[in-house]
């Protein structure tokens, strides 16, 4: 038995000894592109962000899905929002920027001392308060026994 081998003009890369086979080739889609033209335009679905391509929605889909995508809308979206402000005026957008900013940051001192004549303000109103409250006590008390005693 003689063996000979089929090539496909329009498929330079395909060959096979196999009647059936290149009958299979011939409705094959690469086959066919290159017989007659190109394919119809297909769709492409593209993300901007994680510079993604294809051509199936499916995949498209199941990219939106992956944590690489999650990660970066939420990078772009977290970066746009979070912001660390001094008081100085001066703005980062790291937390430990902004920390080791204060170090040096000469607002800090004068916000310290303020701070301090506050606390030392609270703590008289804190005590005339107590104050007040023993007095009305004591009147209460008083009261009573002038009650009591009628």
């Amino acid at each position: 038995m003689l063996k000979y081998k089929i090539v496909c003009t329009e498929c330079p890369d395909f060959s096979t000894n196999n009647d059936k086979d290149y009958q299979r080739h011939c409705f094959t889609k690469k086959h066919q592109n290159n017989c007659f033209g190109t394919w119809p335009e297909q769709k492409i679905f593209e993300c901007e962000k994680c510079e993604f391509i294809c051509y199936k929605k499916s995949n498209y889909e199941k990219h939106l899905t992956t944590n690489k995508h999650k990660l970066r809308c939420d990078n772009e979206s977290s970066s746009e929002r979070k912001t660390f402000n001094c008081l100085c005026g001066k703005t980062y957008k790291h937390q430990s920027s902004l920390c080791n900013h204060k170090k040096n940051c000469s607002i800090k001192e004068e916000k310290k001392e303020e701070k301090e004549e506050k606390d030392i303000l609270i703590e008289r109103r804190i005590e005339n308060l107590l104050k007040n409250q023993e007095d009305i006590l004591q009147m209460l008390y008083e009261i009573k026994l002038k009650l009591n005693s009628n």
